[in-house]
């Protein structure tokens, strides 16, 4: 949805570009496949976690699975691997 809307505002972003400069290119100098295993894995997990807050919540159980605070005690596990 954001980005529908900065779409729609383009005279602004073309005025914006002619006053501002874009970001400087990163330069990452550690192991490219490394990083981008670890990305996929995060995003796995991240994945996992709305998963299973979503059929926690849309569970009959939601009292068993559910601790103080309202989080998936599963997902929150999950997420601390992070």
């Amino acid at each position: 949805m954001f980005a529908r809307c900065l779409s729609s505002l383009k005279a602004e972003r073309v005025e914006a570009s002619r006053v501002l400069n874009g970001p400087a290119a990163a330069h990452y100098d550690g192991d490219r496949k490394q990083m981008i295993e670890d990305i996929r894995q995060v995003m796995n997990v991240a994945n996992s976690c709305v998963s299973l807050k979503a059929y926690v919540y849309n569970s009959k159980l939601q009292k068993v699975h559910f601790k103080k605070g309202g989080d998936c005690n599963i997902a929150a596990a999950l997420c601390r691997l992070l």
